[in-house]
């Protein structure tokens, strides 16, 4: 009979285990905070002085695993006196002024869910002198995890565990859950390859396409008015970095500078578009009309799918744009992506509030469409966010954000679970020790 209660206790706690009630980092131990996906990202003026000044080499970043005290990822990424990030490689790779000493405006990156259990007392490592805790905590769950930054005369090997690596000949960022990538032949502003859990190329091509006019006289300005001033990457164990700088050039108009920065991590993405507002065609009683859009390429005998939050049981992609479909995308969407047989991917459009615009949904997934090479039969659908109503964008650097999200099996839960790096950010401090 007690065999019996093992073996059935086993079988519970395993299927615990698959449902996600018990999460576990993979090859690790469970950590408080094994079900968040978030970077942690701390300027160097969140610790105190004495752990600042060191060469970046000298610091190694460690948690308490059980009986281990050891190494986890971490990457500490340089910024220049005017707060730009700098890259490793690339037209504009450059070295800080400080010759790579970790001072208060750079920054300390690492996954949450590495934090694990406190210290008792101060750390001993064999040539680490200096220690600061960080406390990383999920105030909605209620549960926090702790790292420890050191500073190392003679620093201990580093974390073997890279969660990202970089294609430098194909531009392509891989993880274990994507493969992203830009245009072959030269780094260029825009993205061209998405495959998804090892699966085929879903992604044809981001187009851009801004509309300016007035009273239905418009001139459409696409991607190729973009003027790219790309000044490269830079790449670590927890994060790539990709800095594109451009200008907008809408001819007679005028010109809108754009900075592009991506950050790609793990099981995620962060696209930060920031956009300076002010010069706006719409304040001057134009028409102004931003689309993002997503032109995939995906074979619909495979079952893809369409999924928002509007329809998150999903629809098939079937070469039609039905009038549900289209009923569909005149609703609020909050998030939507394309679900496949190796995996989802989400994303979520987020906007400065002192833009006091609106976005619209778009979806075209029709084989009859006559839009040569706008829209070609056969490689659909298009997915995109309309961005309108610029009128009263106040003047500044305004963002204009997306988060990619990468999982293996879709569910509506599972989406909220991502959208908690934004919904529900977690609350991190630094101590001397």
């Amino acid at each position: 009979m007690k065999e019996r209660i093992v073996k059935v206790m086993l079988v519970v706690v395993l299927a615990l285990m698959v449902t996600g009630i018990f999460s576990v980092t993979i090859g690790g131990s469970p950590t408080p905070l094994s079900d968040r996906v978030d970077a942690v990202i701390m300027k160097g003026k969140s610790f105190p002085a004495s752990m600042l000044g060191a060469p970046k080499g000298k610091y190694r970043l460690f948690a308490q695993q059980g009986a281990n005290f050891a190494p986890i990822p971490f990457q500490i990424d340089e910024y220049d006196a005017k707060g730009m990030i700098l890259m490793q490689k690339g037209p504009k790779a450059g070295a800080d002024s400080d010759k790579g000493a970790f001072d208060a405006n750079d920054e300390l990156v690492f996954m949450a869910f590495d934090a694990a259990g406190k210290v008792s007392g101060k750390p001993s490592v064999s040539g680490c002198e200096s220690f600061a805790e960080i406390a990383v905590t999920d105030a909605k769950k209620g549960a926090t995890g702790y790292a420890y930054l050191a500073k190392c005369s003679s620093p201990p090997a580093v974390s073997s565990k890279k969660y990202i690596s970089w294609n430098a000949a194909k531009n392509t960022a891989i993880t274990g859950s994507y493969r992203w990538g830009w245009q072959v032949g030269g780094l260029r502003y825009y993205y061209d390859y998405l495959s998804i859990f090892g699966g085929p190329d879903v992604l044809d091509r981001l187009k851009v396409r801004i509309v300016v006019g007035f009273k239905g006289m418009n001139v459409k300005i696409k991607e190729s008015n973009f003027a790219d001033d790309i000044q490269g990457y830079l790449v670590g164990p927890v994060r790539i970095a990709y800095v594109n700088l451009s200008i907008l050039n809408l001819g007679p108009v005028g010109k809108i500078p754009v900075y592009m920065y991506v950050y790609c991590y793990r099981d995620w993405m962060y696209l930060n578009n920031v956009i300076k507002t002010d010069f706006n065609p719409a304040s001057a009683g134009l028409d102004y009309q931003v689309r993002i859009i997503h032109d995939l390429a995906v074979d619909r005998s495979r079952g893809y799918k369409v999924c928002t939050n509007v329809i998150p049981k999903c629809r098939d992609i079937t070469g039609e744009t039905t009038p549900e479909m289209l009923e569909i995308a005149k609703k609020k969407q909050y998030w939507g992506g394309l679900r496949g047989p190796e995996g989802t991917v989400i994303t979520r459009l987020i906007m400065d509030p002192k833009l006091h615009t609106n976005s619209m949904a778009f979806y075209l997934d029709d084989d009859k469409a006559k839009r040569k090479p706008e829209y070609i039969p056969g490689s659909g659908p298009e997915m995109a966010f309309y961005v309108v109503d610029w009128k009263d964008a106040e003047d500044g650097m305004r963002y204009l954000d997306f988060y990619h999200y990468f999982m293996k099996k879709y569910s509506v839960a599972e989406v909220k679970r991502f959208s908690r790096i934004t919904s529900d950010p977690l609350k991190v401090k630094a101590s001397g020790m």
